[in-house]
């Protein structure tokens, strides 16, 4: 009970408005699913590079060990994962690099579509997809963290602001021209760096045609026990400050009634997220974790997939005690304090 009033509480807050009863009704319906043992999921990420051609002042990339750092994943790793998760309807094929730096991604995305499995990505925009790619894909969110070239190009070190405003550009249009399904979206990972750029980078997403513009605070994508925590809680803490502000900014460019604003807040995630319950996600090199932030296999992963089945991965004991400890909020080193 105590995880649905949290979960109420932060409804409240986000929505400015109580929840409706199907609503009430949805959300307790999901609550009785979520059990230490689980049927497979439908939804898994899968880092299909860790190759990247920017230097991002807030990506954990640059702690990489070599034994994975520039790795690309093939088609038939891909399809040897596919494979052991009969049940998956959704793959977003994106992790700790650029996903169009990986030259099988073709290959990959003709394989969900014969498979009837959905995908999407996340890309820095520096490379156009190619209309074949785009015919493939349900979404593709491009990360924009700055609509000022001098700030975008210091945040994201290697980039070229011109030419990636120039690709998003050419995708939307090739999108209308072909009829294609894919929707296009910007998202910027606001920090206090950049919070003043907010409405410079919506209103960027209006004029560039996109079909969705979002918003997520800065999170943390180390835990206590590594080294780079500190210095991470640290630039993160300077933005928690703001976090009032941001969310401010964004119920007031949802008003505006424009474009769908999407939005992903720094509240405390443990006691609601769905993470454990209903999707995963595989590194370049196979293992299983805990969710998109939590990725660190060197730090927490219940096993490789490549060495073990994912069925006895995703219902085995470490599996199993997971879902456990967050259905019961005890102490675990990953969850305990995501996002920050």
């Amino acid at each position: 009970m105590f995880q649905v009033f949290v979960k109420g509480i932060r409804f409240v807050q986000k929505n400015k408005r109580l929840p409706t009863i199907e609503e009430i009704s949805r959300y307790l319906y999901w609550c009785r699913r979520r059990k230490p043992i689980m049927a497979l999921p439908q939804f898994a990420q899968i880092e299909v590079t860790t190759r990247c051609n920017f230097r991002c002042v807030t990506c954990s990339r640059k702690s990489l060990p070599r034994s994975r750092l520039n790795r690309d994943m093939t088609l038939e790793e891909f399809v040897k994962i596919v494979k052991q998760i009969p049940t998956l309807k959704l793959v977003k094929l994106q992790g700790l690099g650029e996903p169009f730096l990986n030259e099988h991604l073709g290959a990959i995305l003709n394989y969900c579509a014969r498979s009837n499995i959905r995908c999407t990505t996340i890309s820095n925009g520096s490379i156009l997809p190619e209309l074949d790619v785009l015919r493939l894909l349900d979404s593709i969110t491009f990360s924009l963290d700055s609509a000022v070239k001098s700030n975008f190009e210091f945040l994201r070190k290697g980039s070229d602001f011109d030419l990636i405003v120039r690709n998003i550009s050419d995708v939307v249009q090739i999108k209308k021209r072909n009829r294609l399904r894919v929707k296009v979206s910007l998202s910027m990972v606001v920090t206090h760096l950049n919070f003043e750029e907010m409405e410079k980078v919506f209103e960027m997403g209006i004029a560039l045609g996109v079909d969705v513009v979002g918003f997520v605070e800065v999170e943390n994508w180390y835990i206590p026990s590594q080294s780079g925590y500190q210095d991470s809680l640290a630039f993160i803490s300077d933005t928690r400050k703001i976090s009032g502000l941001i969310k401010e900014k964004v119920e007031f460019f949802r008003r505006k009634n424009i474009v769908p604003v999407a939005y992903l807040g720094s509240e405390p995630r443990k006691l609601t997220c769905e993470w454990p319950f209903k999707g995963v996600f595989i590194t370049v090199d196979g293992f299983v974790t805990p969710c998109c932030i939590r990725m660190d296999p060197s730090v927490f992963n219940f096993g490789n997939i490549y060495d073990s089945s994912f069925k006895s991965i995703w219902n085995g004991e470490k599996y199993v005690s997971f879902r456990t400890a967050n259905l019961r909020n005890l102490p675990n080193i990953v969850c305990e304090k995501c996002p920050d």
